[in-house]
């Protein structure tokens, strides 16, 4: 068995060795679900996890208060760094360093970032 093949397996193993336990499964898509072996699939349902954009939708004129000096709205350029936690392991090194070439080329944008 090749690298490739043996650390597909080892990424695998978790749900392998929880899924026959389980009574559900659920994937976003039907390409992930498609990605469980075939004895798992009966349990998997695909339930959509991301926006209802019939319900939830721009508004033109929003505008968010961050401060009593500070409004920002659709015109305004953010550039935003979201995460649980500011770690290399999550990327923040890799935005951080990018943060001065993207503000020079972008100089009326605006950085925020939440943990």
């Amino acid at each position: 068995m090749g690298d490739n093949a043996l650390r597909l397996r080892l990424r695998n193993l978790n749900n392998t060795q929880h899924f026959d336990i389980g009574d559900a499964g659920i994937s976003p898509t039907q390409f992930q679900a498609a990605t469980f072996p075939e004895p798992f699939h009966d349990k998997i349902s695909v339930i959509h996890d991301g926006i209802d954009t019939d319900t939830v939708k721009p508004k033109a004129d929003a505008v968010l208060k961050i401060s009593d000096d500070l409004r920002v709205t659709r015109d305004d350029e953010v550039i935003t760094f979201i995460n649980r936690s500011l770690e290399p392991y999550r990327g923040y090194h890799v935005f951080v360093r990018a943060l001065p070439k993207l503000l020079k080329a972008r100089p009326n944008a605006q950085f925020a970032w939440w943990e």
